[in-house]
């Protein structure tokens, strides 16, 4: 019930509160890009200011990662310990869901998004803590 990202920390947090296996849906052979929400507003910001087209402009950082290595990275980020079950009898979903920046990244050379696992990083610490302060809710 929510994108990937969130569903993968949630999933791992809960199998790690609860000593049990870390289940991933699919093979984790799916391919996608994921952009930290921090780059997202900046990205906003420099083609609020400078951007006049009416052309649709698409910000996705590369390379894009499989589902195996973003779960993989949440796992050993949050110190699970656990066994990490990728059930590939449930959907895997498109096999590769990728997009083109090129229009983007030649108006804006200059922006760099966030590498893949300090942005990771910086939303696990936000989860856990807020996890903490919502633990009746989980």
């Amino acid at each position: 019930d929510s994108h990937v990202v969130g569903a993968l920390i949630h999933k791992c947090y809960l199998a790690k509160l609860e000593g049990r296996r870390f289940e991933v849906w699919g093979s984790g052979n799916a391919v996608r890009q994921f952009i930290y929400s921090v780059d997202v507003g900046k990205a906003l910001l420099s083609v609020l200011e400078t951007y006049d087209k009416p052309d649709t402009l698409i910000v996705a950082p590369n390379p894009p990662i499989t589902i195996r290595t973003l779960a993989l990275t949440i796992a050993r980020l949050l110190d699970f310990k656990g066994e990490i079950y990728f059930n590939d009898q449930q959907l895997e979903g498109q096999i590769k869901r990728t997009l083109d920046s090129t229009p983007f990244l030649s108006l804006y050379p200059e922006f760099k998004t966030t590498a893949f696992e300090e942005a990771l990083k910086t939303t696990l610490a936000w989860f856990i803590k807020n996890a903490k302060i919502n633990q009746d809710k989980l």
